[in-house]
């Protein structure tokens, strides 16, 4: 008896919430499209106006905390130093004479490879390692120093911060006692398309043909400045929208910020049409993202009505900050955010909010198909999801089949020679 009086009360509640619902819908069904037409425009309101939403950013991986804030080591002869190796590399005849010049001054063994990209350029690129004194080779950091290696108008000029930075850092990295992990200093041409110099390197990193290895790669930064920058901005959009963990770019911010050097982040939507454009898909830093490995590019800008120049010291020593602190962080970084829009030096959203207001911005078109008179037929609405459905099958199938299978697109590329499939 007791359990029939249970199930008659629980019919009894669903009876009352059905006629509820009931009730509620003929309530609100004749001015459906309108409700959801307001529902749709209060989302797009959000959407403009998300950016207020942001908050303070902080740096959650508990390993890279401290050790930029440890007084730096960059003193003494070296200042000096960095600043006579870049005037030596102004003062050079082409980038890859002036380059090797200054490395085998600098008594760092340099590895020279030539490589052709798939647009058939024929490039270089030269790569160094200052070895940890008390790691033990199982993980790696990458500095990538990317020049503009083509000739132009002075040439030796602009390129001689990368490439002197790039240089010094790898000679002073090797004398320094607090180097945890082996640390991959590599010289490219800035210029090519699609980062084919990193690109190139990695391939040969882990395709098991460079000449050094040291294990996992962990995190990378790419420097690429003209030389005298009044800002620094960080670059981390990637091919479609990657981003790398924030707390890689945090700690790059602090130690910046340690050194009063002025630094700035792309505006939110200034990002999203940077990566509606694929900007991103001819950065350096793009080709560690695809790997899973966290990159960003650190670039220095100057605009033409700016005088002064921040101090190439200063500079050295964030990026020595950051090393130090990437050096002591064992294994990836898994904490903080992997989708986020900066809104300032120290301000971040997370993307994940955009998608309350997008499911919003669903509901015109879900009362429109609840109230069409030709979607009330099922057999018609599956029909058109078959016919959508189809269409993209077709018209994705090719591009995804030559983009994931090589034996294919190698059959394809001596009916197709302009498209470069075969070096693809």
């Amino acid at each position: 008896k007791l359990k029939c009086d249970r199930g008659s009360g629980g019919n009894g509640v669903l009876r009352l919430a059905m006629s509820l619902l009931n009730e509620l819908w003929k309530k609100v069904s004749p001015n459906l499209r309108l409700i959801t037409c307001a529902a749709y425009l209060a989302a797009f309101i959000c959407v403009l106006i998300f950016p207020s939403f942001d908050r303070k950013t902080e740096i959650e991986e508990h390993g890279l905390i401290g050790h930029g804030y440890a007084s730096s080591d960059f003193t003494g002869p070296w200042p000096n130093r960095l600043r006579s190796v870049i005037k030596q590399i102004e003062s050079g005849y082409g980038v890859a004479p002036a380059l090797a010049q200054a490395l085998e001054e600098a008594e760092l063994v340099a590895h020279h490879m030539n490589f052709t990209t798939p647009g058939g350029l024929s490039s270089s690129l030269t790569y160094t390692v200052a070895s940890s004194r008390r790691g033990d080779s199982r993980e790696a950091v990458v500095v990538v120093c990317a020049a503009n290696w083509t000739a132009g108008k002075r040439q030796m000029a602009k390129a001689s911060w990368t490439l002197g930075i790039g240089v010094v850092l790898a000679q002073f990295l090797k004398t320094v006692p607090w180097l945890s992990k082996d640390v991959f200093v590599v010289f490219v041409d800035g210029s090519l398309p699609y980062g084919a110099g990193a690109r190139a390197w990695l391939r040969a990193y882990l395709g098991g043909t460079s000449a050094v290895r040291r294990g996992t790669l962990r995190q990378a930064v790419v420097i690429d400045t003209s030389s005298g920058p009044s800002t620094l901005l960080t670059e981390v959009e990637g091919v479609n929208g990657m981003v790398p963990n924030q707390d890689l770019v945090n700690t790059f911010v602090a130690n910046a910020e340690k050194y009063a050097l002025p630094i700035q982040h792309r505006e939110p939507w200034e990002s999203v049409f940077h990566t509606l454009l694929n900007g991103g898909v001819h950065s350096s830093h793009s080709p560690f993202l695809e790997l899973h490995v966290p990159a960003f590019t650190v670039r220095g800008k100057k605009g033409k009505q700016e005088r002064a120049s921040m101090d190439v010291d200063q500079f050295m020593r964030s990026l020595e900050g950051l090393v130090r602190s990437l050096s002591y962080n064992l294994q990836q970084l898994h904490h903080s955010f992997n989708f986020y829009f900066f809104t300032g030096p120290n301000r971040h959203i997370s993307s994940g909010l955009y998608l309350y207001p997008v499911f919003a911005m669903q509901l015109p078109l879900i009362s429109f198909l609840m109230t069409t008179p030709a979607y009330r037929d099922i057999r018609s609405f599956l029909v058109g999801l078959g016919s959508v459905a189809v269409v993209i099958l077709a018209a994705g199938s090719p591009i995804f089949l030559l983009g994931t299978n090589a034996d294919l697109a190698s059959a394809i590329a001596p009916l197709l020679p302009a498209a470069g499939l075969a070096a693809a």
